[in-house]
C-alpha cells in the first residue's frame, strides 16, 4: 500500500495538490454548518437513569435545570408597585411561552396568590391596585423566613427581582435564542422599562460557548504562530519550513468540513478535536521531511528519498 502511495505522490504531485486544494474549500464550505451548541444529557443514552430522572422531573416537577432572569426597573425604582410588577408578570407570560420551558414563577406569583386569598373564593388572581396592598403582602410573605423562597425572587430593597425558568435540557443554542427574544420583548413590549439579565450555571455554560469558536480560531492561530518558527529552527531550511504548512492545514479543514456535514456541534467536547488534529499533523510532517531529508542526502533522488521515507 505504501509503495504504490508513493508512486501516486511522484506521478501524479498536480493532482495531489489539486486534492489538497479542493479538501480546504470543501472543508471552508462544510465549517458553515457547524452550530454551537452544548447539552447536558443529550448524550446520554435513552435508557440511562440521568436521562430517566430529567423526564420524571420534566414531566411532573419544574424541570430539570434552572435559569435565573434577573430584573431591574431601568429608573431603579421599587418594583413593589403594581406597574412594575404587571411588567414582570408580562416578562413571565412571554418566557413562559418559550420552547423548552417547563415552569416560570416569580414574585407576582406569591402576590397573586395573597391577594387570591385575601378575596372572595372563585375570583380570579390578580395583581392588587393598592401599592399599600402590594407592601403588605411583600411584609406578610417575608415574615416567614427561610420556609419561603421570596427571598429569592425579590431583595429586600425591592431593586432585583428574579423569574425563574425551569427548563429541560433545550441546549445552550435554545437558550441564547430565548434570551434574544427576551430583550426584544422588553424593548417592544414593555417600552424598555425593565433591565435583565440572564444568570445561572447553563447561562453560564451558554455564554462560554458563544466564544468556543473564537477561542478555537485563536487556539489554531497561536499553534501555528509558535510551532512554524519551531520547526523552522529544526529543519535549518525555509523551504521545508513552508512545505510544512500545507500538509498541516488540509487535515484541519478535513476535520472542520467533516464536522459541519455530519452534523457535529462545536461544543466543549468537540472543540478538541482541530487541536488533536494540528498535534497529529505537525508530529508526522516534521518527521516525514526529516526523513525524506536523510534519505535524499544518500543518493540525491527525491523520487526514491518519498518512497523510503513512506
Amino acid at each position: 500500500i505504501l509503495n504504490r502511495a508513493a508512486d501516486l505522490v511522484v506521478a501524479r504531485p498536480k493532482s495531489i495538490l489539486a486534492f489538497g486544494l479542493a479538501t480546504i474549500v470543501l472543508g471552508a464550505w462544510g465549517g458553515t454548518f457547524i452550530t454551537r451548541d452544548q447539552y447536558a444529557t443529550r448524550e446520554l443514552a435513552a435508557d440511562h437513569p440521568i436521562q430517566s430522572a430529567q423526564h420524571v422531573i420534566d414531566a411532573q416537577l419544574t424541570g430539570a435545570f434552572q435559569t435565573h432572569v434577573g430584573v431591574r426597573a431601568r429608573d431603579g425604582s421599587s418594583l413593589a408597585t403594581p406597574g412594575h410588577l404587571r411588567e414582570i408578570e408580562a416578562l413571565q407570560n412571554f418566557l413562559a411561552t418559550q420552547p423548552g420551558i417547563i415552569k416560570t414563577w416569580s414574585v407576582v406569583d406569591y402576590v397573586k396568590e395573597m391577594d387570591h386569598a385575601a378575596r372572595e373564593p372563585g375570583q380570579a388572581r390578580t395583581i392588587p391596585d393598592d401599592p399599600a396592598l402590594v407592601e403588605q403582602y411583600l411584609f406578610a410573605l417575608a415574615s416567614g423566613g427561610r420556609r419561603t423562597d421570596l427571598g429569592d425572587l425579590i431583595d429586600p430593597t425591592r431593586r432585583w427581582g428574579v423569574v425563574a425558568l425551569g427548563t429541560t435540557d433545550l441546549g445552550t443554542d435554545a437558550l441564547r435564542t430565548i434570551r434574544q427574544r427576551a430583550d426584544a420583548f422588553v424593548q417592544e413590549k414593555l417600552g424598555g422599562a425593565l433591565q435583565i439579565r440572564f444568570t445561572g450555571d447553563y447561562w453560564n455554560v451558554a455564554r462560554g460557548n458563544e466564544v468556543v469558536g473564537r477561542d478555537q480560531l485563536m487556539s489554531v492561530l497561536g499553534a501555528f504562530a509558535l510551532l512554524t518558527p519551531l520547526i523552522g529552527v529544526f529543519l535549518r531550511s525555509s523551504k521545508l519550513t513552508l512545505l510544512c504548512l500545507p500538509p498541516n492545514i488540509v487535515p484541519l479543514m478535513a476535520a472542520l468540513g467533516l464536522m459541519g456535514v455530519a452534523g457535529y456541534d462545536l461544543r466543549t467536547g468537540t472543540s478538541i478535536i482541530l487541536s488533536l488534529a494540528l498535534g497529529v499533523t505537525v508530529d508526522m510532517t516534521t518527521h516525514f521531511l526529516t526523513r525524506v531529508r536523510e534519505e535524499w542526502l544518500l543518493d540525491g533522488d527525491y523520487p526514491l528519498a518519498i518512497r523510503r521515507a513512506l
